[in-house]
């Protein structure tokens, strides 16, 4: 009997051994698993980061080239705007007939004498000095500047009229000349000089039907880098046929 027992108790043991065994077995396969899962997704999670990397990465690149091109297609444009407005402006000063380009003084000389042109703003005054080489006595036209075209310029509003110098003309020739009231007037008188302004039948007298504008064309030439002419054309078929040149005081 005592015998049967111990079997029985030897036999229980067994069993219990191998149920334990049999957990440990179990539990050991479920941790494996456990543990390849965690591998598995921490793989797959490894290789999200990768591809996000990589999809950032180039995403960056691309980026890159555009935000910095962003960054200095403003300044390029407006400095290509600046440059733009700026040529527009030099081009439109160099071709278009500003009073302001013909200003000044101006000499010129021929074998008729010696001529000078004063421009100040539109008024234009032609003087042709000592006149037929009479010295003291200057021939003067005084216009109102016009435009006509490229660096071109005509006159309007023309008077003619005679500057006589006290000091080399004498008092005699001088009343002489003022007495002529149907060809002169007397328009100022000073301590220097009289000026004797021509009446319709004076320029008819002494210009026939040449109309008085039609005496000066002038055409500015020479231009230089500071966007100046340095020579004044005149033309006319009395004194300056075919052209007269004048230079910049």
């Amino acid at each position: 009997m005592t015998e049967k027992n111990n079997n029985q108790e030897e036999q229980n043991e067994l069993k219990n051994s191998e149920e334990m065994a049999s957990e440990e077995t179990t539990e050991k396969a479920e941790q494996v698993l456990i543990e390849k899962e965690e591998v598995v997704e921490a793989s797959e999670l490894e290789e999200e980061f990768e591809d996000d990397l990589e999809d950032f990465s180039d995403e960056e690149l691309e980026e890159e080239p555009k935000s910095k091109l962003a960054k200095y297609m403003g300044p390029i444009l407006y400095s290509l705007l600046g440059i733009m407005i700026v040529a527009a402006l030099i081009f439109t000063y160099y071709v278009f007939p500003f009073f302001s380009k013909v200003s000044g003084e101006w000499t010129g000389s021929s074998a008729s004498g010696t001529f000078k042109i004063v421009n100040k703003g539109k008024d234009s005054e032609f003087r042709f000095v000592d006149m037929n080489g009479t010295k003291g006595l200057d021939l003067i036209f005084e216009s109102n500047l016009s435009r006509k075209g490229v660096n071109q310029y005509d006159v309007t509003n023309t008077k003619v009229k005679l500057s006589l110098s006290k000091k080399d003309i004498s008092k005699e020739n001088i009343e002489a000349m003022k007495k002529e009231t149907k060809l002169v007037k007397v328009e100022k008188e000073t301590a220097k000089e009289v000026i004797l302004s021509y009446t319709k039948e004076g320029i008819k007298s002494s210009f026939g039907d040449t109309k008085l504008n039609d005496l000066f064309h002038y055409q500015l030439s020479d231009i230089n880098w500071m966007l100046k002419g340095e020579t004044l054309v005149l033309k006319n078929q009395v004194f300056a046929n075919p052209s007269l040149d004048f230079q910049r005081k």
